[in-house]
Order: structure tokens, then sequence, then C-alpha cells
């Protein structure tokens, strides 16, 4: 059976045409990895091969200290956040003992089919039904992490865009910490441009500066809380 996962999953490209790295960043796990990467307690794991507090997580993560996300994915993420198949199977019950008390309204649908019924008008009427059922129900999108049969489930649903601009957030402000320059958030987040429509412009009024700068400390600051949360918890087994 096809391995499927929750959420979604990085695109290589073919061995002649590999894609660029943007159609891997689309990934939520790929994320996961670029946090785990940046994880200072979990590079030094690395370094020591697992012989640190954090070796039950290295035992299945490995070493992320190469950039080849694509073969990291390969002998790692997919066993680690692909979903066990499914022990439910498509069958008829022919009696009430075949019922699995375990079973929930959002685990199976039972249905009466009427036989009596052309074949065209219980596929229109099931089609109507299963779509109302599956796709439909509020809330499914939100809780299918809750149902994850897989060893290490998202805890939630994130945007991948806020995430990877985090990222770009903390690999500026720690590169900037370890060279010793004082930058301030807002001339981060003005560097980076953030918040297009709050970069500071020359010859502005002093008041729409002061007002700019506000805004883009928050946002970065947002940003970088964001990031900092995340690469925490990517070593603990939980994402993001």
């Amino acid at each position: 059976m096809k391995i499927h996962f929750l959420a979604k999953t990085p695109s290589f490209g073919t061995k002649h045409n590999r894609k660029s790295l943007s159609f891997q960043e689309r990934s939520h796990y790929y994320w996961w990895w670029a946090c785990l990467r940046r994880n200072d307690q979990y590079l030094e794991c690395c370094v020591k091969k697992g012989k640190t507090s954090l070796s039950d997580i290295y035992k299945d993560f490995g070493d992320v200290r190469d950039d080849d996300f694509k073969a990291w994915w390969d002998s790692h993420g997919v066993a680690l956040f692909g979903e066990r198949p499914s022990t439910i199977n498509l069958k008829e019950l022919l009696s009430k003992e075949e019922w699995d008390d375990n079973w929930t309204s959002d685990d199976v649908m039972v249905v009466c089919v009427p036989l009596a019924r052309t074949k065209r008008d219980l596929g229109t009427l099931f089609g109507a039904l299963l779509k109302k059922r599956h796709g439909g129900k509020r809330g499914r999108t939100a809780k299918k992490f809750n149902k994850s049969t897989s060893l290490y489930p998202l805890s939630r649903d994130f945007s991948t865009r806020s995430m990877r601009i985090a990222l770009k957030v903390f690999d500026t402000y720690t590169a900037a910490k370890k060279l010793g320059e004082k930058k301030t958030l807002w001339q981060i987040g003005n560097d980076l441009r953030i918040s297009p429509s709050n970069v500071i412009k020359p010859n502005e009024a002093l008041d729409q500066i002061t007002n700019k700068q506000n805004i883009l400390a928050v946002t970065v600051k947002r940003y970088l809380n964001q990031a900092e949360k995340a690469i925490r918890n990517s070593a603990l087994g939980t994402f993001p």
C-alpha cells in the first residue's frame, strides 16, 4: 500500500531534472528538519553521535548536519512522518457482530443501501453523502493531525511561508549577534523588508519613521519568537 501523509510532502523532481529548493520548502516536514539544523543541543548530539540527553530522538532523526534534505528525507523522513496503513477496509457487514466497538463516526460511516434503486441512483446518492461526511465536515481539517498514526505527527497546521520568514529573521538575528553587530529588531525588519509597506524611506517625517520602527520591531519579535519555539520543539519530538 502506498504511504500517505497528512501534510504536503516535498517535491524533488527527477534525477536529471531537479526542482528548485522552493518546492521542498512548501512541505511542512522540510521545516522540522530545517529547525533541527538550527538547534544547538541537537547539533551537539550529532557531533557526539547521539551520546547526549537527546539520544532517543537522535535514533529516529539521525544526523542532520548534511544540507542534502532529499537524502535525509529518503533515509529518515518517510519513515518518521508516513501514516501507518489503516486496518479498516471497505467491505459489506453481513451481521451486527462484525461491527467493531472501537469504531467511531470519525472512523467509519454506516450506510443503508436500498438495492432496489439503480446503480446510477445509488452512485449519485452515495457520492453526495460521502462529500458531506468526508469532505465537508467542519473541523475535520483542523483536527486531522490529532488522528495521525505516524511516529512523529505535526502538532498542528502552520504556514510554511511564515516559517520561512521566521527562520530568515532568526538567522539574521543570530548572525549579527555572533559578529557583535548592534542591530535593532526594526533594523533587521527593515533590511529584510519583512513588512514592505513599512520599509523606511529617505526624507520621511520623524513621526512616520518612529511609527514604522515600532511596527517593524513588533513584527520581527513575533517572527523571532515563532522561530525560537519551533527550533526548541524540533528536538522535543513535537512541531511546530
